[in-house]
């Protein structure tokens, strides 16, 4: 693991994941072609991101060529379990060093079959106090909501990514509903203040706006004269001139 500081004071943690290039999923590219002599070179990209990556699958149904370890950074906050096994990692930059780390890691795996034993908060961790202890219970709870809902009972773990994916993106385009009405909302503004502009410009022309630009009472009377005005002709022509109702 390798920890980083933001200049926020943000923290973040960097976290060595087996994954495949999403390039090697493309369909579009030619067959055999261009994916396989990159195969060769995909194991000097050391860094990783959830856009360009996927985790690999745990079965061994990936190709070992296209399966490498790279470096992803997530939050404090994403962490949900820390195992008791440790694994020195000297440098994550060059490929050697990841390959390494990707065989220890398939050894602890098959040391421990049944799972890698997991360090326990409190007894391991010494991590005290009533209000943890309130979270921790909300959260085992709503671990087990999750797992009795019938999308973990009925589908499988594929399904269930594609459904999250989709669901993700369906979040950024409602997001980028809000900015594109916030711009419309601020471009119509700006039509409005123009408009505003005009009809005070007019005003001044006409005398009726002081030396603080401030609309005199008057103006503001002559304006809604003029507006009940036309409002009383429109009414008040007969049917079938001007379109009026007569």
């Amino acid at each position: 693991l390798a920890t980083a500081a933001t200049a926020a004071a943000e923290h973040s943690v960097g976290v060595l994941l087996f994954c495949v290039d999403r390039y090697f999923d493309d369909k579009g590219l030619a067959e055999g072609g261009e994916k396989e002599e990159d195969k060769p070179n995909v194991g000097l990209l050391w860094r990783g991101s959830a856009r360009h990556c996927r985790l690999s699958k745990e079965d061994n149904a990936e190709d070992e060529m296209v399966v490498t370890m790279r470096v992803f950074t997530i939050g404090l906050d994403d962490i949900i379990d820390m195992s008791a096994v440790r694994l020195f990692i000297n440098d994550f930059h060059r490929t050697v060093a990841r390959a390494n780390v990707a065989k220890s890691a398939i050894e602890v795996k098959r040391r421990f079959p049944k799972g890698v034993p997991i360090l326990e908060s409190v007894k391991d961790l010494g991590v005290k106090g009533d209000h943890f202890t309130k979270l921790f219970g909300q959260s085992q709870a709503l671990k087990k909501r999750l797992a009795s809902h019938d999308l973990c009972k009925h589908t499988d773990a594929e399904l269930r990514e594609t459904i999250v994916r989709n669901f993700g993106k369906k979040v950024d385009l409602l997001e980028w509903v809000k900015v594109i009405r916030n711009e419309a909302r601020t471009c119509q503004e700006m039509v409005m203040r123009d408009e505003l502009k005009k009809m005070k410009r007019v005003l001044r022309h006409q005398g009726h706006v002081d030396a603080n630009g401030l609309i005199q009472m008057k103006g503001v009377i002559g304006l809604f004269a003029r507006f009940v005005a036309a409002l009383v002709a429109g009414r008040s022509t007969p049917r079938g001139f001007g379109g009026g109702r007569g």
